[in-house]
């Protein structure tokens, strides 16, 4: 196996045509709560570091979404390509602790 075999190696090389890449949706500042946002159309209602919404490129459909709604409570909402199963683990990595941010 060579040094660019590997997933990251092609990545980096920006060999990215057999990979879907998703990045996070960037927030908005709101002047009214002063503090950045990210639209969740209803379905999050609690501000916390661990809401993310997942985008592909510069497109501004979601295919991915998380956020608080609850102490211990949280929503997800998932689309293909995503799996169930990638989307939970997704969101199991994001209520791992953020060090620093809480």
């Amino acid at each position: 196996m060579g040094k660019d075999d590997t997933m990251i190696d092609k990545y980096k090389e920006g060999k990215k045509e057999m990979m879907l890449v998703f990045n996070n949706k960037e927030p908005k500042w709101n002047e009214t709560v002063q503090a950045y946002v990210l639209n969740f159309n209803g379905r999050v209602d609690q501000a916390s570091v661990k809401n993310f919404q997942l985008i592909m490129g510069d497109e501004n459909y979601i295919f991915m979404q998380f956020g608080k709604i609850g102490k211990n409570e949280f929503n997800m909402d998932v689309q293909w390509p995503l799996s169930l199963f990638q989307a939970f683990a997704i969101s199991l990595s994001s209520i791992d602790k953020k060090f620093g941010c809480e």
